[in-house]
């Protein structure tokens, strides 16, 4: 169940499992941790939201690799890799690896 859960929250927030249905959606804002678990808050279910939680555990499966072609964790892992890639902004140019000897290697430039 905890490797379900993580799995669902991974796969959710990196939009490789986007939720429409609205039932679904209002059973995971009544899904909360309790002590080492997550269940239904008290007084809601989650029946619907379990089902998710399962596909998560599936995915995570050799099984689930096997059948689908596709290991859901490490396509999560590249898409973010790729993410942190474009954010990064490029530290410094070098406009030319040759050393002038008449400059003392550091210039204004306006």
């Amino acid at each position: 169940k905890k490797l379900g859960c993580s799995v669902l929250k991974s796969l959710v927030e990196n939009d490789k499992l986007l939720i429409q249905d609205m039932e679904v959606i209002n059973e995971l804002y009544t899904f909360i941790a309790k002590g080492q678990s997550f269940e239904a808050d008290e007084g809601h279910t989650d029946d619907l939201v379990m089902c998710l939680v399962m596909f998560g555990w599936l995915t995570r499966q050799d099984y689930f690799k096997n059948l689908t072609e596709r290991d859901v964790r490490l396509d999560v892992y590249e898409d973010e890799i790729k993410r942190l890639e474009e954010e990064v902004l490029p530290f410094g140019l070098i406009s030319s690896l040759e050393d002038d000897e008449d400059t003392p290697g550091w210039q204004e430039v306006r």
